[in-house]
């Protein structure tokens, strides 16, 4: 019977530990949430995620055109 206790008591102690550090992810995620908001007027995890794609495809953009304008001066001045 008192393996039994001990393991309940355990299983409590993990429990509370569970919900503590969720809170504090749940304090974590607000904040965040609230910086999004206040720096690039986003009010969600999705909007934040399109606009990351959005931003990701844009910057692959400038390094092509990078890439294609240091081609061309290579080229155009041979070295």
């Amino acid at each position: 019977m008192d393996h039994i206790q001990k393991d309940l008591a355990n299983l409590k102690e993990g429990i509370d530990s569970a919900k503590t550090n969720l809170a504090k992810l749940e304090g974590v995620e607000s904040e965040i949430l609230h910086q999004l908001k206040k720096e690039y007027g986003i009010s969600s995890v999705e909007e934040a995620k399109t606009m990351l794609n959005d931003l990701t495809k844009e910057l692959e953009d400038h390094k092509k055109d990078i890439e294609k304008t240091y081609s061309k001066l290579k080229e155009d001045y041979q070295w």
